[in-house]
């Protein structure tokens, strides 16, 4: 098979504008920039490898409105039709191509003028939606697989063999069938994710929960997030796919992101599928890991730099002093610039690690590692504010719900070291028998959390043989 080569990213004049707009959807810029000192080379290689960093601006991107014109996004069928033909029919024939990042961007972004329109009815539970063509069929149909429903208006080859499809990819789309009922658009929306030669990247991730956003349909985003860390991607349709790291931070949801997919869900009124957002974007290693990057590791540099700083100011401070000599006054100024930093710094850090009363019903439970707190605030954020959703809004109620919603997010939390409407945190109430209880049985589901992860199975040592 011949390697792909790239589409212009618009109708170019001449042969060097054509070469001008190749693109590739990588990771990390290829461009070269100026020489710059060693303390920046070591940070902002560091920063400009994450994911969510890498997808900037084109300069050579289409208008909106150069690849779906206002006729194609009247109906439903006339939409489909131009996805099927602009987007993924240059993933088939001899030479395939993969769709660029912005031809995907474009694409949803005529999904969504045409889901501000659609007035089509929302299929129900145990009903299947009936469009003109198949929707399982036609799009991947694009890849080779054969069907009656197929879109016609692309041409193919008898021999050609479909596009075969990646485990995480197959388990992500039976889960996001558990998820019914899902809307026409956001299943044409969701096929395209799933295609094995579209890249996720964080722009059309935005864009997808844009679409979820007007839709108010979440069914889809808890596997399309798991795919954004566990997709395979292909850069040349020539070679293999290449497995991605699913821990790696440049593979971390952004919290803004992560957090409009929480709120379609709990539009949606569907706390399992809020829970699982969250499972996939904030309790992820990999953003714990984008956030040692992007703020532990930029904070330690600064506090390490702080004392070479002290050192050159008590060095200039001792020029002004005839008492002692120089390097004495510079040592005992040194050390006083020290130790006020240490106690100050110290009792800062203190006090900003156990600040604990920031969210509204839910906090840490006492014991839960100070480092741990640290990583996974931004999940216990996103759990405040479906625990404010879904219980009562008036403060002395707070603490009374009651059912299986309930129980499930109680014992959802209560394994993640989390504790709802403690005693310390709803007003005007006392400590009773009952929050006793729920404080109690939450320490101990946190216990038991601790033992499971400090258990280690041992191996028992081989008895060693007297002869050989």
């Amino acid at each position: 098979m011949q390697s792909a080569a790239r589409r212009p990213a618009a109708r170019a004049l001449c042969l060097f504008c054509s070469f001008r707009g190749a693109y590739l959807p990588t990771r990390s810029l290829s461009l070269r920039s100026a020489p710059r000192p060693v303390a920046r080379k070591l940070v902002i290689p560091l920063v400009q490898s994450l994911r969510h960093k890498s997808s900037t601006t084109e300069a050579a991107a289409p208008p909106p409105e150069s690849l779906y014109s206002a006729d194609d996004t009247k109906t439903y069928d006339k939409l489909f039709s131009a996805i099927n033909e602009k987007l993924f029919a240059q993933t088939v024939g001899d030479s395939p191509k993969v769709p660029r990042e912005t031809e995907v961007i474009l694409a949803f972004k005529a999904l969504q003028r045409l889901a501000t329109n659609y007035s089509a009815p929302r299929p129900q539970a145990g009903k299947t939606p009936k469009p003109n063509p198949n929707l399982n069929d036609a799009i991947l149909s694009l890849a080779g697989s054969t069907s009656a429903n197929a879109t016609p208006s692309v041409n193919r080859d008898a021999s050609q063999e479909p596009v075969p499809q990646s485990p995480d990819t197959i388990e992500a789309e039976k889960e996001a069938k558990l998820n019914e009922p899902v809307h026409p658009l956001m299943d044409v929306a969701y096929h395209i994710a799933i295609h094995p030669y579209v890249f996720i990247s964080p722009k059309v991730l935005t864009e997808y929960v844009k679409l979820a956003t007007i839709l108010k349909d979440p069914s889809t985003l808890p596997s399309v997030f798991k795919l954004y860390a566990n997709k395979a991607t292909v850069y040349d349709p020539s070679k293999p796919a290449r497995k991605l790291n699913p821990n790696a931070a440049k593979n971390a949801i952004s919290f803004q992101t992560a957090k409009d997919a929480l709120q379609v869900a709990i539009t949606a009124k569907n706390m399992p599928l809020a829970l699982d957002i969250i499972d996939n974007s904030m309790s992820t290693t990999a953003w714990c890991r984008h956030k040692l990057y992007t703020k532990l590791l930029p904070f330690g540099g600064a506090a390490g730099a702080i004392p070479i700083c002290l050192w050159k100011l008590s060095d200039w401070l001792a020029q002004f002093q005839e008492q002692w000599l120089h390097d004495k006054a510079m040592a005992y100024a040194f050390i006083g610039f020290m130790t006020y930093y240490i106690c100050t710094g110290s009792l800062g850090m203190i006090a900003l690690l156990t600040w604990n009363d920031h969210m509204i019903r839910v906090n840490w439970i006492p014991g839960v590692f100070m480092r741990e707190r640290w990583f996974m605030e931004e999940q216990r954020a996103l759990t405040d504010r479906v625990a404010m959703a879904w219980g009562y809004q008036e403060p002395h109620k707070r603490g009374l719900e009651s059912g299986w919603e309930w129980e499930m997010l109680r014992h959802w939390a209560g394994v993640r070291g989390m504790i709802i409407d403690s005693s310390d945190m709803v007003e005007g109430r006392e400590m009773t028998a009952e929050k006793e209880a729920e404080r109690l049985a939450a320490q101990d589901s946190l216990l038991g959390r601790l033992k499971l992860k400090l258990a280690k199975p041992k191996e028992k040592p081989k008895p060693k043989r007297l002869f050989g």
